[in-house]
C-alpha cells in the first residue's frame, strides 16, 4: 500500500509538472498573452517602423545650401552626442516590439539591422538634405539591442514586489538628477570679462557680414573692438548699433565674444532675413544642443538701415529685442526643469512653435517608468514615488536658480505617472495566470 500510494504521489506532482511547463510553453489557443504577443505586437513593430521612417526619411534642407559635405564617415559635428544618443533611442521600440511579437532574438538582431542598413543607403541615395553615417547604424543598432533586453526586465520587476520597489526609488532618484544635470548643462556662463570681434572665419557654410558695426555698448559703455571689458558681478547687457546689409543666403557673422580662457560666449549671425544668436552653454562642450536662438524677420530687407541690437544672456533666461524703422521683434527664454529635450531635439522651428507640448512630453517620458515600476509594489508606492518626484521638481528652482516647471511640465509629470502605474497594473493582471501556478 505505501509503494501505490507513492506511485500516485509522484504520479500526479509530474503530471502537475508537466502541465505546469506546457502551460508556459505552448499556452492554449485562448490564452490572451499569446494574442498579445502576435497580433497585438505586429502591430506594434509597424508602429515602431512608421515611427523610424518619419523621423529618418522626411527630405530636409539640402547640405549643399548649408556647406554640408556627404560622407559615409563623418567626423563628430557640433551635435554628434545627441545625435548619437537621439539614433539610439529611435530604435528602442523597434528591438521592444520585436520581442514583444515572439520573434527570435537573431532574427530580431537581423531585422533591426536591415533597417538601420536600408535607412542610411536611402538617406545617402535619394533622400535630400540626409546625411548617411556608419555611425548611425551602430547607434541603430545599440538601441534595437536595449529594446529587446526591456521585456526580460520587465518580467524580472513585476515578478518581485520588493525588486520593483527598489527599482521605482532608485529610478526616481536618477531621473530627478538627469533632470537637474540636464537644467546645469543649458546654464549659460556668466562672464568675469568679455571682448568683441567682427571677423569672418571663412568657413563655407558661413560669409561676411555686408553691413557696418557702428557702436557696441556693455553695461551703457561704449567698448572698441578687441577691448577688455571687465563684467561686474557676472551680468552684462550687451547694446549693438549697426547698419543692416542684403539678406544673406548664408550665415552672415555680424559680432562675436570672446571669453579670457580663449572660448566664444556667443555669437549673432544673419541668414535671409533670420538673426541667430548662439549662447554658449555646457551642452556645447559634450555636443549636445544648446542656445541656438532664431529670431525670425527680425533685420530689414533693404541695405544701410539701422538696426539696435539688445542682448541679455542671464544664466537661465535670455532676452533679444531688435529694433528697426519697421517694427520691434522681442524673444526671450527661461530654463526650467522640463527643457532638458531641447538638449536632443534637432529641428528648430517646431520646438520653438510647440515648445510646451514638447515639454509635457518629456516630463511625460521620464515619469512613466517610474509609475510603471511602482505599481508592480502597491498603489501606495505610486503616490509615494510621484510625491517624492514632485518634490525634488520644486526644490530644483530654489537650488540652481532656473524658472519654475510651468504648468505643461506638470501636466506631463502627472500623466506620465498615472500612464506608466496604469500600464504596470495591467501587466500584473496579465500575469495572474502565471501566480496562480
Amino acid at each position: 500500500m505505501r509503494r501505490d500510494h507513492r506511485a500516485v504521489e509522484f504520479s500526479a506532482s509530474s503530471h502537475r509538472s508537466l502541465v505546469e511547463c506546457g502551460s508556459a510553453a505552448t499556452p492554449g489557443p485562448g490564452d490572451r498573452r499569446v494574442m498579445i504577443g502576435t497580433a497585438d505586437g505586429r502591430k506594434l513593430v509597424a508602429i515602431a517602423l512608421a515611427l523610424i521612417a518619419v523621423a529618418t526619411l522626411i527630405p530636409e534642407s539640402s547640405d549643399a545650401a548649408n556647406g554640408v559635405v556627404r560622407s559615409w564617415h563623418p567626423a563628430l559635428g557640433d551635435y554628434g552626442l545627441a545625435d548619437a544618443i537621439a539614433n539610439v533611442a529611435l530604435f528602442v521600440p523597434l528591438g521592444w516590439a520585436l520581442m514583444v511579437a515572439g520573434v527570435r532574438p537573431r532574427h530580431a538582431v537581423a531585422v533591426v539591422l536591415a533597417t538601420t542598413i536600408t535607412v542610411e543607403f536611402l538617406q545617402y541615395t535619394i533622400v535630400a538634405g540626409r546625411q548617411a553615417s556608419v555611425w548611425d547604424v551602430l547607434a541603430n543598432g545599440v538601441g534595437g539591442l536595449i529594446g529587446m533586453v526591456l521585456p526580460h526586465l520587465h518580467s524580472r520587476i513585476m515578478r518581485s514586489p520588493p525588486i520593483a520597489l527598489r527599482a521605482a526609488a532608485m529610478y526616481g532618484v536618477a531621473v530627478v538628477a538627469g533632470i537637474a544635470v540636464g537644467a546645469l548643462l543649458q546654464a549659460v556662463p556668466q562672464p568675469r570679462a568679455l571682448r568683441w570681434t567682427n571677423q569672418d572665419s571663412h568657413r563655407t557654410a558661413f560669409m561676411r557680414f555686408e553691413g557696418t558695426i557702428n557702436d557696441v555698448r556693455m553695461n551703457g559703455t561704449s567698448v572698441p573692438a578687441q577691448a577688455w571689458t571687465e563684467i561686474p558681478a557676472g551680468h552684462v547687457t550687451i547694446d549693438v548699433d549697426l547698419a543692416s546689409g542684403l539678406p544673406s543666403p548664408r550665415l552672415a557673422e555680424i559680432i562675436q565674444f570672446w571669453l579670457p580662457d580663449g572660448r566664444g560666449w556667443g555669437w549673432v549671425d544673419q541668414r535671409g532675413r533670420d538673426l541667430h544668436v548662439h549662447a554658449v552653454s555646457g551642452s556645447d562642450a559634450i555636443r549636445l544642443r544648446g542656445h541656438s536662438l532664431r529670431v525670425r524677420e527680425a533685420m530689414p530687407s533693404a541695405a544701410g538701415e539701422p538696426v539696435a541690437l539688445h542682448l541679455e544672456l542671464q544664466r537661465f533666461a535670455h532676452e533679444i529685442v531688435v529694433r528697426n524703422a519697421q517694427h520691434e521683434v522681442r524673444f526671450s527664454q527661461r530654463i526650467s526643469p522640463g527643457d532638458g529635450w531641447q538638449l536632443f531635439a534637432p529641428f528648430a522651428r517646431p520646438r520653438e512653435r510647440w515648445g510646451s507640448l514638447f515639454q509635457g512630453l518629456w516630463m511625460a517620458l521620464l515619469l512613466a517608468p517610474l509609475g510603471y515600476a511602482a505599481a508592480a509594489s502597491s498603489l501606495r508606492a505610486v503616490a509615494v514615488a510621484g510625491a517624492g518626484v514632485a518634490i525634488g521638481l520644486l526644490l530644483l528652482p530654489i537650488a540652481l536658480g532656473c524658472a519654475w516647471l510651468p504648468v505643461s511640465g506638470w501636466c506631463g509629470v502627472v500623466c506620465g505617472i498615472l500612464a506608466g502605474a496604469w500600464v504596470g497594473r495591467a501587466a500584473l493582471r496579465g500575469q495572474a495566470p502565471d501566480a496562480s501556478a
